[in-house]
């Protein structure tokens, strides 16, 4: 089982995805929401679930956000 941590760093302007740093056991990558729903780069589409529970783990309003984000866009 791998150490995943996860944080919101901001939406780009075309609003197309949302900006994240994820770190792997001990490893900092970007990585983005698309619009789908979709975590790129795909090498982080294994871990998908546990990222965005990592996100939002303690913040509901960021959680409201990307579920609409993903659903709204679909």
């Amino acid at each position: 089982m791998s150490n995943i941590s996860a944080r919101v760093m901001g939406q780009p302007a075309d609003r197309k995805s949302i900006t994240l740093s994820v770190t792997i056991d001990g490893k900092e990558q970007p990585a983005w929401i698309l619009q789908n729903g979709k975590i790129f780069p795909g090498n982080l589409s294994s871990y998908q679930n546990e990222i965005i529970d990592a996100i939002t783990k303690d913040n509901r309003e960021i959680k409201r956000l990307l579920t609409e984000f993903c659903l709204t866009r679909m």
